[in-house]
């Protein structure tokens, strides 16, 4: 079993390089799913998350929300996958949720971190490689309002914060994390990461 995850902040392209991977390597019937909304009851999930008439989730309300799409995910999908030995390839996953709830429960709870790895020890399921797209969070913000509607997840200063959350997961496990300049040509990434994709999963079956 492989288990890919795509990461970075709202606006690096991620979601794009997820579904173009998807294509070109179909010759290796990946499992191609994504956080939040991955599941029917994750889609309803990230319609709350998503939707402006519940602006006012409290921030633990909003994790466990993440949290409960997070145990379906596995349930329904990751841990199938995993017994099948197939290729997983997830557009987010756990490391969003540490680094997007760390900063909305920032000043709500003690020790966020904390917090949020205790509510996931145990069940969890760990990717085997992550890549991490990295971008300005000012260029991330443009790209997003370049697509239309930003939601309360991809303001500036949030954008910042997240930004720097994610390079605080790095530094507590590097070898897990490929970091990839997301200003380079849309091509070059995905190659790059169609080759590094294609080495791991090879090498392991």
């Amino acid at each position: 079993m492989t288990l890919i995850t795509i990461e970075g902040i709202d606006g690096v392209g991620k979601s794009t390089l997820h579904a173009e991977l998807g294509r070109r390597l179909v010759d290796l019937d990946p499992l191609m799913t994504r956080e939040p909304g991955g599941t029917e009851v994750g889609a309803v999930i990230r319609e709350i998350l998503k939707s402006k008439a519940y602006d006012d989730l409290s921030p633990y309300t909003e994790a466990f929300l993440f949290a409960a799409d997070h145990a379906q995910h596995l349930h329904e999908i990751i841990l199938p996958a995993m017994k099948a030995n197939r290729l997983i390839i997830s557009d987010r996953y756990y490391d969003s949720r540490l680094a997007y709830q760390q900063v909305t429960l920032a000043g709500v709870c003690e020790d966020p971190g904390l917090f949020l790895r205790s509510m996931h020890a145990g069940w969890t399921v760990f990717p085997t490689h992550t890549f991490l797209l990295i971008l300005s969070p000012e260029k991330a913000y443009e790209r997003s309002k370049h697509r239309g509607e930003v939601d309360r997840f991809e303001v500036l200063e949030r954008l910042e914060q997240f930004h720097q959350a994610f390079l605080g997961l790095v530094e507590m496990d590097p070898s897990r994390f490929t970091l990839i300049d997301a200003e380079l040509p849309f091509e070059e990434i995905l190659s790059f990461v169609e080759e590094q994709v294609r080495d791991n999963f090879l090498r392991k079956n």
